[in-house]
């Protein structure tokens, strides 16, 4: 019956072509609901490289694909623009052997049926005629399993299995394709006529004279509606009326009278109310109606479950399909199936504005902030925030990250000097996933521990390097300080020092020379050195001024012996004392200066 329920699914969207203008005019063009919104964002998940869609297989499903398409079309998206690895849905149904496929699928007419709705809703009935990998002609196809002596559908034409569901089928496809004459005019006379009437219950069974259900009933009154049969007609109305009683406490439809309440027998018993003019809203048991119901089977990620009751979700993607659908109402039955090429994002959004650092950012720090902002799509299943990832470098940080449904923030410290690669990922509870990644460049400069001046050059520091000198020239804060000279010893007779005593003169550049005062050589120069991370030129300076420590005392004590000596000579030539070898100071000053001076006596 599985097969046969998904059948009640394209028929409805085929009666939105049908419908006639006054029911049209009747509906609301409103935004698409947030229940098909939901389903779309979970069925999308479900497409496949190949286009195609499936459950679980990594390969599309020749029959899910199709349904799909149709629920893409009522949520006013064009199947064509949904792709995976480069291909569509169309592409998809044009690389399958459909032949095989109706096959695979049990009845034959029916898949090829479905397939030209799934073609109409994309808007390719271009490819009709030269469907799939084997270049079939799908109408032809189809039609070649028509009873030619009664004008229904059926699997085996001589037989009348599953003829009421087979010939509903091919109604609603033969209208589709634009298709006249007996193929579609006989199957609507057999529907209609005494070939198959409806039950006692005024509904309909997959074959003439089998017990009626929900989906077999929606599936004749939309290809009534389809061949222009009046919505007050009695079949409409009585397969209307059988369809109501099967609704239960909870606004859900059950299959069959006292059955099982399930998803897709509530969407079927929706889209029937419409074709038949019945508002499904109205339609309460108590402050139920059949679109909470569904609504209360959604799952967090968009899918809506077959059953009531987590423990037994059923077939949650044929379940999906058609809640997508039926939730769209009046949108579907008012708006033509082929849709526009508007396209709809599924994936969530990763903000590039908002993204830090920039990709190819320098950063002159050890600090790194890594953020993002990011949001799904309208009225989407919302971003699942423990599904959102940060690595760096190939590495998880998303520990450390503090993490939001709209926002992400990473600080890193200590980051090494270098290219750097960061990536965030987001998924919204449907599995829809983005990616983004960047690259940054550490690039700290050297001695970038310093918070100073910068360079310092001779032996001080200035406010930030280091080092031990205490001579030369600084900088801090952008004022320069000159060294300050110190004159050098120098020793220097009087006129009237005891001759025999040669003295050195002082050298040319040096201070005057003072007989009352000496001090230590001053050494002037600058040693270059920067206050970065230890002050570089500091060592320079060190050593220097530490050498001057060590010498100046030691200049100070010879030039005080040295001086000491030279005025106890003086004080014995003021006495006249002769010296050892027989001579005055003051002869033996003579001698080495090439004798007395003008006027002088030698005494």
């Amino acid at each position: 019956m599985t097969k046969t329920y998904r059948g009640a699914l394209v028929l409805a969207l085929v009666g939105a072509l049908l419908v006639p203008a006054a029911t049209a005019a009747t509906a609301t063009a409103a935004t698409v609901p947030v229940g098909v919104t939901k389903g779309l964002d979970y069925l999308h998940t479900r497409q496949r490289l190949d286009g195609g869609f499936s459950y679980s297989s990594a390969s599309g499903s020749t029959t899910s694909t199709p349904w799909i398409m149709l629920a893409i079309a009522a949520g006013k998206n064009n199947p064509s623009r949904w792709r995976s690895g480069g291909h569509s849905p169309v592409s998809f149904l044009q690389n399958t052997a459909l032949d095989t496929a109706a096959k695979n699928f049990g009845n034959v007419p029916e898949y090829y049926a479905l397939c030209i709705l799934a073609y109409r809703a994309a808007g390719r009935t271009d490819l009709l005629s030269n469907a799939g990998s084997t270049q079939i002609d799908l109408i032809a196809k189809l039609e070649s399993y028509q009873s030619l002596s009664s004008g229904y559908y059926a699997p085996d034409p001589t037989a009348t299995t599953r003829a009421t569901e087979t010939t509903a089928w091919a109604v609603l496809a033969l209208v589709a394709a634009h298709q006249s004459g007996p193929p579609l005019s006989d199957a609507l006379t057999w529907l209609t006529s005494g070939g198959n009437p409806p039950n006692a219950d005024n509904g309909f069974g997959s074959s003439p004279r089998t017990a009626s259900s929900v989906t077999d009933t929606s599936l004749v009154l939309q290809a009534l509606r389809a061949g222009k049969v009046a919505a007050g007609d009695s079949l409409v109305q009585g397969g209307a009326t059988f369809i109501k009683t099967t609704q239960t406490g909870g606004g859900g439809f059950a299959d069959t009278p006292g059955g099982f309440v399930s998803a897709p027998a509530t969407a079927w018993a929706i889209q029937a109310m419409w074709v038949a003019g019945i508002d499904p809203h109205r339609l309460t048991q108590g402050v139920h109606t059949p679109y909470t119901f569904l609504r209360s089977l959604r799952h967090r990620n968009g899918s809506t479950y077959e059953f009531p009751g987590v423990g037994n979700p059923g077939d949650v993607l044929d379940a999906t399909t058609q809640a997508t659908i039926a939730l769209n109402d009046r949108t579907t039955l008012s708006l033509p199936i082929v849709p526009g090429s508007k396209v709809i994002h599924y994936d969530p959004t990763i903000v590039r504005r908002s993204l830090a650092p920039k990709g190819g950012a320098r950063i002159a720090s050890h600090t790194v902030v890594i953020e993002a902002s990011y949001h799904d799509n309208v009225h989407g299943t919302g971003i699942q925030v423990a599904a959102v990832r940060v690595t760096v470098d190939g590495r998880s940080r998303t520990k450390a990250a503090s993490i939001s449904a709209s926002h992400l923030r990473l600080q890193l410290t200590k980051v090494a000097d270098g290219s750097h690669t960061y990536v965030i990922t987001v998924h919204d509870w449907a599995g829809n996933g983005a990616r983004i990644q960047r690259s940054f460049t550490v690039a700290v400069p050297t001695g970038g521990g310093s918070t100073g001046g910068g360079t310092h050059p001779g032996g001080g520091t200035g406010n930030t390097g280091s080092g031990g000198g205490s001579g030369g020239s600084s900088t801090s804060g952008g004022t320069t300080h000159p060294p300050t000279p110190h004159p050098s010893a120098t020793i220097s007779p009087s006129q009237s020092v005891t001759p025999g005593i040669t003295l050195t003169p002082t050298p040319s550049g040096s201070f005057p020379a003072s007989s009352s005062s000496s001090s230590p050589s001053a050494i002037v120069g600058q040693v270059a050195g920067s206050g970065g991370g230890g002050g570089g030129g500091g060592h320079t300076a060190a050593v220097v001024g530490a050498t001057l420590a060590v010498l100046v005392p030691i200049g100070f004590a010879g030039s005080w012996l040295v001086r000491r000596r030279l005025l106890s000579v003086m004080d014995g030539a003021t006495r006249g004392e002769v010296l050892p070898q027989g001579t005055t100071v003051w002869q033996r000053f003579w001698k080495s200066s090439g004798g007395p001076p003008p006027g002088g006596s030698g005494e």
